[in-house]
């Protein structure tokens, strides 16, 4: 007998639904549970590590490609593939072989490339269209990788060439007991960032010793050639901090440069025990009489009037 319909193996979803029942002999008691399980094609994928995001017009490009299977074990010994992108219009570049590691090393002179551009690793000695072939259709693959390259672009009056941290000044002296910003403002060129922050670290001197310390988060895009920002430092004056205090800000960039600043404020005379002092009525006519109150801390010792 004919079949009474035929099934196009592309129309249906790449997943299996499991259902069991049990049943407790006895009481008749049922339990029922299912499980969603979708059918994933890729075999492993490849991906870019060690490799900068921005680079100087003309320079070498130096990078490394690990190769994995799905469970992230690595595949050695296994032909790499690196292409100039976009990827309906690759450009083979390399043939690579990865090390035990599952690791493959690649130099990539980019005299002959202008701008910013896209480099693809793939397991294909061809991207385009086989890439997208075996992306929608339920063919088994290796996952390519795709990496943005950024030029370091030349210097202009509002794209410095150097990273820097500034303690920018305020009105001094620093009033006592009233938390003052103290504004850090930031510039990072250049660098390859794996996290979405890096941490400022900051050490408030006063008198030889340290007094307040802390960590400043400043969000970074690494895809930005050139990061701005600002931070604020709350510092509070207290009485034996008088009457200098030192700041002092630093941080480790991923290039290992390390960035400091340091810039000292002067603060009002604090003392640690308030002393009041108030008049009889606000206002006065010559030989009128008045009296001057004063009060302190107990056993505090006043001066003579």
């Amino acid at each position: 007998m004919a079949p009474l319909f035929k099934i196009n193996p592309y129309t249906l979803e790449d997943s299996f639904t499991f259902k069991a029942t049990v049943a407790e002999e006895g009481t008749g008691i049922t339990m029922v549970d299912s499980k969603y399980i979708d059918l994933d094609y890729k075999l492993g994928k490849l991906t870019f590590i060690d490799t900068p995001n921005i680079i100087e017009e003309g320079a070498v490009l130096n990078g490394k490609i690990k190769f994995t299977r799905y469970d992230g074990a690595a595949i050695a010994l296994r032909t790499v593939y690196l292409f100039k992108g976009p990827e309906r219009s690759a450009e083979f570049l390399q043939t690579l072989t990865t090390d035990s590691d599952g690791v493959a090393k690649f130099s990539l002179s980019t005299a002959t490339i202008s701008g910013d551009f896209q480099i693809i690793a793939s397991a294909l000695n061809k991207v385009w269209p086989l890439l997208f072939i075996f992306t929608f259709f339920t063919t088994p693959r290796y996952e390519s990788a795709f990496k943005d390259i950024s030029r370091l672009r030349p210097a202009a009056a509002d794209n410095p060439t150097s990273s820097s941290l500034v303690i920018s000044p305020v009105s001094d002296p620093l009033p006592c007991d009233t938390e003052t910003p103290i504004p850090i403002k930031y510039t990072f060129t250049g660098e390859t960032f794996s996290t979405p922050s890096l941490d400022i670290m900051f050490m408030v001197f006063a008198k030889g010793e340290i007094v307040q310390h802390g960590v400043m988060k400043a969000p970074v895009n690494s895809g930005q050639v050139v990061i701005k920002g600002k931070e604020s430092l709350k510092l509070s004056v207290r009485p034996e901090m008088t009457p200098t205090v030192q700041v002092m800000v630093y941080c480790i960039l991923p290039s290992r440069t390390i960035l400091s600043e340091s810039r000292e404020f002067s603060t009002e005379q604090c003392f640690k025990n308030k002393v009041s002092v108030q008049f009889s009525f606000p206002t006065a006519v010559p030989g009128e009489r008045g009296s001057l109150q004063l009060s302190a801390q107990p056993v505090e010792i006043l001066p003579e009037l």
